[in-house]
């Protein structure tokens, strides 16, 4: 009579052999990678939940940070309106906002002449001097 196996909580005893406990062992594993699994797709559920209403308020809040522009701009007229005429406010306001419109272009303008990555011109060196190894190792 061959050895048997019991597990405690009252399964039928099968026989020891080597490839019934190497079967146990893969089917274990099976299901513990099936639980890992699981595990992780509602990690990852999860935080693409966290992202997204973050995304949410960060896009409300943007949307009010625009909608609140103009409330600015038209209290700043009012507050200069009071020392001087509303047109006149409005002009010197208009004036100012065309100034910092002015300037950050030239600031944008400035950065994008700035010379950028030379990809061409590195893999023209590069095949320039692959030739000459070449070349040398013929020789």
């Amino acid at each position: 009579m061959e050895p048997t196996v019991g597990d405690g909580r009252g399964h039928v005893p099968e026989p020891a052999t080597a490839g019934a406990r190497v079967a146990r062992v893969w089917e274990y594993l099976r299901e513990l990678v099936q639980l890992r699994l699981g595990q992780a797709q509602g990690d990852v559920r999860s935080a693409a939940r966290r992202m997204v209403m973050g995304v949410v308020f960060g896009a409300a809040a943007v949307v009010l940070l625009l909608l609140s522009l103009p409330l600015l701009v038209t209290a700043l007229i009012l507050g200069l309106a009071t020392v001087m005429p509303a047109w006149l406010a409005a002009l010197v306001i208009l004036g100012v906002l065309l100034a910092v419109v002015a300037g950050l272009l030239i600031m944008a303008r400035a950065r994008l002449r700035r010379p950028g990555i030379s990809v061409v011109q590195d893999l023209r060196a590069d095949w320039e001097a692959i030739r000459q190894r070449v070349g040398e190792g013929r020789r």
